[in-house]
């Protein structure tokens, strides 16, 4: 849980090419996210590792509401 934003590290297979997903939670249920990504690396280094910045919202969206990152990561570059 980062309150107000940080780095990411994902740990996956090296060389591999990965995407991000952010998307807000509201109660259990996917939706709009409420902060933002960005400087994301798309291709894992040769430990296996990605970052991207996440960006808390300015403005608190309330209980029960929460930002959750996704990392989809290919079969092969």
């Amino acid at each position: 849980m980062l309150k107000g934003g940080g780095t990411i590290t994902y740990k996956g297979n090296a060389g591999r090419c990965i995407w991000w997903e952010l998307v807000g939670v509201d109660t259990g249920v996917e939706g709009a996210a409420y902060g933002a990504i960005s400087n994301a690396q798309h291709v894992t280094d040769q430990d296996g590792r990605a970052t991207v910045s996440y960006h808390a919202p300015l403005i608190d969206p309330g209980t029960n509401r929460k930002d959750r990152i996704k990392v989809h990561e290919s079969v092969s570059v």
